[in-house]
């Protein structure tokens, strides 16, 4: 009586990590693409789903890959690139121009502080920016 109810059960969880999984993968795509806005406490509401869904691996293996450590590489290669950009800009009365996108750049990157919660990482790298 209770193996229905136990893979019905497991389905709307892997279901609801599918969709996570989706969800997170959309919004990296859309930090990676400059030109868009980045919901960071979507992402990061995803990424805590799928960080605590890791036990499904134990039963559903083709269903959870550790994605929660691929973001963190990509997140951690996005904002080094950022870090380096932001330091070889020249910041001077000569370039003024470019000092609206190095503080675009690094207001960018402070509001990534909410994903400090899952990578604890990136603190020293978000740190840096702003010394």
């Amino acid at each position: 009586k209770t193996t229905p109810s136990y893979y019905s059960t497991l389905e709307k969880i892997v279901g609801n990590l599918r969709e996570s999984k989706r969800n997170a993968e959309q919004l990296l795509k859309n930090l990676f693409e400059a030109a868009r806005n980045v919901d960071y406490d979507e992402l990061t509401k995803c990424l805590l789903s799928l960080n605590s869904a890791k036990w499904i691996e134990k039963y559903r293996p083709e269903d959870y890959s550790d994605v929660i450590s691929d973001v963190k590489k990509k997140l951690i290669e996005h904002i080094k690139n950022m870090k380096v950009s932001i330091k070889d800009m020249t910041l001077d009365l000569e370039d003024y121009d470019k000092i609206d996108s190095a503080y675009k750049k690094v207001s960018e990157m402070n509001k990534m502080k909410c994903l400090e919660e899952i990578f604890s990482d990136i603190t020293q790298h978000l740190e840096e920016v702003n010394d």
